[in-house]
């Protein structure tokens, strides 16, 4: 569920930016256990959807879909030995854009760093 936020945090702030106003989400579950959530802007109007779902591997993979249907990205994340959340984010053709490692520490702080394509550090953010 933490890849989840990560995963939408990036894609809000996203869309925020482009649309200049405030979004909000909603998610169900489908009958396979899919995760899919619509995000809509302030006029109620749908700008965005994704679907979550898990492989035989326990990743979680996410495919994000503009207002037409048109995936416009995606994310893969999963859970490393150490049990740090590693996520990355793919364009609409399959290249990498980005990702995040996100881990608990001692205070029970969630902590995640992001990097871009090249894996230089864009910025980090921690939640209590």
């Amino acid at each position: 569920m933490k890849t989840i936020l990560t995963t939408v945090t990036i894609l809000v702030l996203s869309i925020t930016t482009s649309f200049a106003q405030s979004i909000n989400s909603s998610s169900s579950l489908d009958f396979y256990g899919n995760t899919n959530t619509v995000y809509t802007n302030s006029y109620g109007s749908t700008v965005a959807t994704s679907t979550t779902s898990s492989d035989f591997y326990g990743n979680e993979n996410t495919t994000y879909y503009n207002n037409v249907g048109s995936t416009i990205g995606s994310a893969t994340s999963n859970e490393d030995f150490y049990g740090n959340t590693n996520t990355t984010t793919y364009d609409s053709y399959g290249g990498v854009t980005g990702g995040s490692k996100g881990s608990s520490d001692f205070y029970n702080n969630y902590n995640v760093d992001y990097y871009d394509s090249y894996g230089g550090s864009t910025g980090s953010s921690s939640t209590l």
